[in-house]
């Protein structure tokens, strides 16, 4: 059987703008030139978007003049400031905001994928270069794995389960070879050949659970001693968790499939993720490719039949996996459509803003205590 290349990575509107995929999660974010804010919000007196006042909304910029417009109409002045009031601080190219990273990227491998091919596989040749080059490079160590949303079938001993790293990859008929031996990539290994050996996955199982794949990736019983993902979890990392899926995951009683979907609901994911990550949401970030509003979106979930013989075409919102993602602090979360024509401007974004941001803020358990001299 042949092995497409057919997912790669990270659900839900980062600014609780529900249904519209602005790509506005760079808003406020301190940078240098437009580059630094993403696809949709240009830099604006060294903030992205300009001043943002007191409102998530992306304001309407001006023209050539450099300065921003508030909601109320009047020109407003930019500074150093976030909309909370708080002083932001960047990155001088000195110490890493953060020293180590775990990242997992969950794929949805369902035979629906296989029409996102291209745009993944052009992700996939830019991904070291254009994605987490930047971003891990300043990391002093990461940990770096794939899973899919089914049980992965190439794995062997005893880890071709849900959850399990995908560490077989289908066309290079073996296993992938990583320098420090674990079963995921680390800053050891080129993220070009980790990512090209474990994303090439075949079709799977079109009863998606990405939610329940991702929260077993995790677990303490897989990333304990003998577990399949022994060790990639550590607890002074930041967490960030990336998901490419064309469709919601949806409990049998709604989905249009009849599928069963992960177990639980919204609340429960997110309690569960940040349970593993001792309690801290700030400890986590989370990054989504899927379908658009199902009204207004260029690419409608359909499923057929077809005399192709494909089994779906467009994409569903994921409306649950929003819901999960949404309960993120606001900086730790981002969504975009799966639909759009090239994926790298957006997980280019997510690494160099949100996960930049994230690492600027996380504290490691036991290193933000102080002593103080009671004289």
């Amino acid at each position: 059987m042949s092995r497409p290349l057919v997912s790669l990575t990270a659900a839900a509107l980062v600014s609780g703008l529900a249904g519209c995929f602005a790509g506005d999660f760079a808003l406020g974010r301190q940078c240098v030139d437009d580059a630094d804010c993403g696809p949709s919000l240009a830099c604006i007196n060294n903030l992205c978007g300009g001043e943002t006042g007191a409102t998530s909304t992306t304001l309407p910029m001006t023209e050539s003049t450099g300065s921003t417009t508030d909601m109320t109409g009047s020109e407003s002045e930019t500074g150093s400031e976030t909309d909370s009031g708080s002083e932001t601080t960047t990155d001088t190219g000195g110490e890493p905001a953060c020293k180590n990273v775990d990242m997992l990227l969950v794929l949805d491998n369902s035979q629906s994928m296989d029409q996102w091919d291209g745009r993944l596989i052009n992700l996939a040749f830019n991904f070291e270069e254009e994605v987490t080059g930047l971003f891990l490079g300043n990391a002093e160590s990461f940990h770096f794995g794939v899973i899919t949303t089914d049980a992965y079938e190439d794995n062997t001993d005893g880890c071709d389960q849900l959850g399990a790293i995908a560490r077989y990859g289908g066309a290079q008929e073996g296993p992938c070879e990583f320098v420090e031996g674990f079963p995921f990539a680390t800053e050891q290994d080129s993220l070009t050949e980790a990512l090209g050996c474990m994303a090439i996955v075949g079709d799977g199982d079109d009863n998606e659970r990405p939610m329940q794949a991702m929260l077993t990736a995790l677990s303490p019983e897989f990333n304990g001693p003998g577990g399949c993902n022994e060790g990639f979890v550590r607890e002074d990392a930041l967490l960030v968790v990336v998901v490419v899926t064309d469709e919601d995951d949806d409990h049998a009683d709604v989905d249009a499939q009849g599928n069963s979907g992960s177990l639980g609901d919204p609340a429960d994911w997110y309690e569960q993720l940040i349970a593993i990550k001792g309690g801290d949401p700030e400890a986590v970030v989370v990054g989504v490719l899927t379908g658009e509003d199902q009204e207004a979106g260029s690419c409608p979930w359909d499923l057929g039949p077809f005399d192709d013989e494909s089994e779906a075409m467009g994409a569903e919102e994921a409306k649950r996996i929003e819901q999960f993602v949404n309960m993120l602090p606001f900086n730790h979360r981002a969504v975009d459509s799966i639909c759009r024509d090239e994926y790298i401007s957006f997980f280019s974004a997510l690494f160099t803003v949100n996960a930049q941001i994230a690492c600027e803020e996380f504290v490691p358990p036991g290193e933000g205590e102080t002593d103080t001299d009671t004289g």
